[in-house]
């Protein structure tokens, strides 16, 4: 039985999602062989610039005009489909070889765009079922192919939402958005604490700019400078070197530790330590948070699929937003003290949490492939 698991790495969380199914095959289901990809290392430079780095531009540099993007290809003109298909098709050569040659029993996408290239391949290539993983809170027009056969989303609401696109129920499982078994496993604070030079009675407020790195982050930090009492101050930057300098030359006050990180690999060791998480609401992000049961303040969503995440998040009562960075320090300052607010939002994380979600898909496209077999 063979499984291939697709992925694009625009952002990181398509990445995350696929690295989370494979490590619970391999837990569950060791006879599987099951191997993860990312589709992009298979395409022609030019198609894997327009697509990772095109995005990254984008939703960095230029958010607004993304989300224009994003709201235009939800209902795309259908003349505009032939021509998608031919520059996909010539630019994929090297993904349709790969796929004839591994022969998988299945795909499973965390992407949108492994069905859109198998719907412009050649009549000849090898087409195994394809299921899918939508890795935010909402749908978009994007994800919908006639070629998936199985969606697994985040939450209910979202079968209804693919209804309105036309794909049937009976194709959606709410599993969840997957995570990676890590975030459901115990840490040892005391290691963590000790490894970052953390004193484990003062709070520890996270903050996470996503893996490609937000040049906003270094005004949140500084904007946090003003909160009562002592407390300590975790950055990530991602791989965004540009940024961590900035942040080492910020000089916090007296009251106020700050441990600057770049890409880091232990999310899960830094959430279990943390009192509350400021970020951006990427969906594996809110995810993983979901995951541990921390206490989050989202803030600059990419217009978009973050804004819906933020939405959901904030509708369902499972995460605070700050509109501007300037709500920043007070909603941290009541989310640290206020024992009531946290316990409003630690019961409705609760019910929006899936942390088996990887689990959950594992085992449906293990079984589905086996029935198939």
């Amino acid at each position: 039985m063979k499984i291939l698991i697709t992925s694009v790495p625009a952002g990181s969380g398509h990445v995350r999602a696929a690295e989370a199914v494979l490590a619970a095959i391999q837990k569950t289901a060791p006879g599987v062989e099951a191997v993860h990809i990312q589709v992009t290392d298979l395409v022609t430079a030019g198609f894997r610039r327009f697509y990772v780095d095109g995005y990254r531009v984008a939703v960095n540099r230029a958010p607004s005009v993304w989300g224009r993007v994003y709201r235009f290809w939800d209902k795309p003109p259908s003349g505009l489909t032939p021509l998608l298909y031919q520059a996909q098709r010539l630019c994929s050569t090297g993904f349709y070889e790969y796929l004839d040659r591994f022969q998988p029993d299945l795909i499973l996408s965390t992407h949108f765009l492994v069905p859109q290239l198998l719907a412009a391949a050649p009549e000849r290539l090898f087409r195994p079922p394809v299921e899918m993983i939508i890795t935010d809170y909402d749908v978009h027009h994007f994800w919908v192919s006639n070629l998936v056969s199985r969606y697994y989303v985040a939450h209910e609401d979202m079968t209804s939402a693919l209804a309105a696109y036309g794909v049937s129920p009976t194709r959606v499982v709410a599993s969840g958005i997957p995570v990676h078994p890590s975030f459901s496993e115990p840490v040892s604070p005391s290691s963590v604490f000790r490894n970052l030079n953390l004193e484990p009675h003062r709070p520890v407020i996270l903050m996470l700019a996503g893996g490609l790195g937000l040049n906003q982050l270094k005004d949140a930090v500084e904007k946090l400078f003003v909160i009562p009492g002592e407390i300590q101050i975790v950055t990530v930057a991602g791989k965004n070197e540009a940024l961590r300098d900035q942040l080492d030359a910020l000089k916090p006050p007296p009251s106020i530790k700050l441990v600057n990180l770049g890409y880091v690999d232990n999310m899960h060791e830094l959430l279990a330590i943390s009192d509350l998480v400021i970020t951006k609401p990427g969906g594996l992000t809110v995810s993983e948070c979901l995951a541990r049961k921390k206490i989050m303040i989202l803030f600059s969503p990419i217009p978009g699929q973050e804004e819906k995440n933020a939405e959901f998040l904030t509708l369902h009562k499972a995460a605070a937003r700050a509109r501007t960075l300037d709500d920043l320090p007070r909603l941290a300052a009541q989310l640290l003290t206020d024992r009531r607010a946290r316990g409003v939002i630690l019961w409705n994380i609760e019910r929006c949490s899936r942390p088996r979600a990887a689990f959950t898909i594992a085992q449906s496209i293990t079984q589905a492939t086996r029935l198939a077999a």
